[in-house]
């Protein structure tokens, strides 16, 4: 796994059509950077976040077991 800058990132997102990208005219340096996301790229992220709240959630519940005791129910999730 590689560090990713916020540069890199939205040029990867860019590169694979994912987001568009428009600059504020205030700014003559482009310092201001407003995106939308293209149908596809709003779909990754409500599954990114969809996938990441399923995994949060047994996190919790198992935490929750431990905290509890209940280390038996917890050897049937591995």
């Amino acid at each position: 796994m590689q560090k990713c800058t916020t540069v890199l990132f939205s040029l990867l997102l860019l590169r694979d059509k994912l987001i568009r990208q428009t600059y504020n005219n205030k700014y003559k340096d482009r310092r201001k950077v407003y995106i939308s996301f293209t149908p596809t790229g709003r779909t990754m992220i409500e599954q990114t976040r969809y996938e990441r709240d399923k995994w949060l959630n047994n996190v919790v519940k198992i935490r929750l077991l431990i905290k509890n005791g209940n280390c038996l129910v917890m050897h049937c999730l591995f």
